[in-house]
This record gives structure tokens, C-alpha cells and sequence, in this order.
């Protein structure tokens, strides 16, 4: 990639001093953020959730069952 420079000038501080709070306070808030989250460690203890259900037995304990039925696969060929 290839960058010509087309003009250089120095912006006055007036019309670049919003962008310049804007990035300094987004970096602060980062490092902040960063910081927060370096000084905590999460643990789940496996036990608390228990074994994690099969998929046959969370549809019966649901109450929900899934049986396939002639209709959709007539009404899908039908709109072609």
C-alpha cells in the first residue's frame, strides 16, 4: 500500500482538542477496565451446576417432544 502526502499543516488546538479529550478519556476508561477485570478470577465449582443434561432427557423433562410430521415436508414441496 502506497500513501501520498497531499498537504501538511498543524491544526490548531481549538479544532482538535474535542477529539484529543475524547481519545485520552477512551484509553483511561480501557486501562481502568482492564485493571478491574486483571484483579478478579472466576471459579465455577462444577458441583453447584451438576451434570449437564442429555439432550433426550431435557425434552422429556420439559414436556416437550419432538415428532416428525408429513405435513411440513408437503407444504415445503407445494410452494415450489
Amino acid at each position: 500500500m502506497v500513501f501520498k502526502l497531499v498537504k501538511k499543516e498543524t491544526l490548531p488546538l481549538n479544532s482538535v482538542k474535542e477529539e484529543i479529550i475524547q481519545t485520552i478519556s477512551n484509553d483511561k476508561l480501557d486501562a481502568a477496565a482492564k485493571a478491574l477485570n486483571d484483579s478478579v478470577q472466576t471459579d465455577l465449582d462444577p458441583s453447584y451446576f451438576g451434570p449437564p443434561p442429555s439432550v433426550s432427557a431435557g425434552a422429556k423433562s420439559s414436556g416437550m417432544e419432538w415428532k416428525p410430521s408429513g405435513k411440513g415436508a408437503s407444504a415445503a414441496s407445494d410452494r415450489r
